[in-house]
């Protein structure tokens, strides 16, 4: 299995070694996801990784691209408390993979973020600089990103991902989905 990554990012490269299978190559290749630079909600973000896969498998010899897409997100009717709830901005991840016939599909953990990250946000800012301003940081997505900042370190952005690109991963590495 040849994988080539959709993105040379150095986070999304080594959540996808984490969950690539023993044995498998893998190669980085930048590749336009053809969303918005901060996407907002599911559809968005599942169709930037699916962007990047294809662009990534179309872009090498690879026997599979990967794409991964993190973005924001509400969850309608995640909260029965009818207190506004629903309005609460969540970190999303997708992660698509593909043949060039099948695809497989992961996200990864929702992360509910802070209001005072939300609000810049929601009035149009992107996640990663939003948090650089917060935080008094640099480059934070090239890091643990905003799933190590809201888990006190209990999870990072390469793990949160890698476990989307492991879903995505699923239907060609088990006999599962035949």
């Amino acid at each position: 299995m040849e994988l080539a990554v959709g993105s040379e990012n150095p986070v999304k490269y080594r959540a996808t070694e984490r969950a690539a299978p023993d044995g498998a190559g893998l190669r980085a290749v930048s590749v336009d996801s053809g969303v918005s630079d901060q996407p907002r909600g599911h559809a968005e973000c599942r169709e930037g990784a699916e962007r990047r896969a294809r662009r990534a498998l179309t872009a090498t010899d690879a026997t599979h691209g990967v794409g991964i897409e993190g973005g924001v997100a509400t969850f309608e009717g995640a909260f029965a408390t009818g207190d506004g709830d629903d309005e609460r901005l969540w970190l999303v991840m997708w992660a698509a993979v593909t043949d060039g016939e099948r695809w497989g599909y992961g996200t990864g953990p929702s992360l509910v973020l802070p209001e005072r990250v939300a609000r810049p946000v929601r009035e149009g800012g992107e996640l990663g600089p939003v948090l650089d301003a917060y935080l008094g940081t640099d480059g934070i997505k090239h890091g643990e990103g905003a799933a190590g900042v809201f888990t006190a370190g209990a999870s990072d952005r390469t793990s949160a991902l890698a476990h989307a690109v492991a879903g995505a991963l699923g239907p060609f590495v088990t006999e599962h989905y035949e």
